[in-house]
């Protein structure tokens, strides 16, 4: 005859068979969900590299415009410490002159009077 253990048997293994079917789709599903978690952080830490990134560049244009208008600045300065020279240099060449005019007319004042 029939096995009287053979629908238990299949039964059995039916259940066996579900079993590594849970199992393998929660090894799945971990699998999946670590990749998951690996490509957030991938994505998390691309992210984070840009962004450094851009800060990077942005410090880096914020010191060129520091350093420009730096420049800048010291020119107007050298400017204003030229035309101050220049001012000077004239005002000296002035009373250089305004002088060597006075003094001629004494020395011509003391010739006139040796003279007479």
């Amino acid at each position: 005859g029939i096995d009287p253990n053979g629908s238990d048997g299949q039964k059995n293994l039916d259940v066996n068979d579900d079993a590594r079917k849970a199992q393998e789709a929660a090894k799945q599903k971990a699998e999946a969900e670590r990749q998951a978690k690996e490509a957030a952080n991938q994505k998390a830490k691309l992210e984070a590299e840009r962004k450094a990134a851009e800060d990077a560049k942005k410090a880096q244009e914020a010191a060129k415009q520091k350093a420009e208008a730096e420049r800048q600045a010291k020119e107007v300065a050298n400017q204003k410490a030229k035309l101050e020279a220049e001012r000077k240099a004239a005002e000296d060449f002035k009373k250089a002159q305004e002088a060597a005019k006075q003094k001629a007319i004494e020395d011509a004042k003391k010739a006139k009077e040796e003279v007479e």
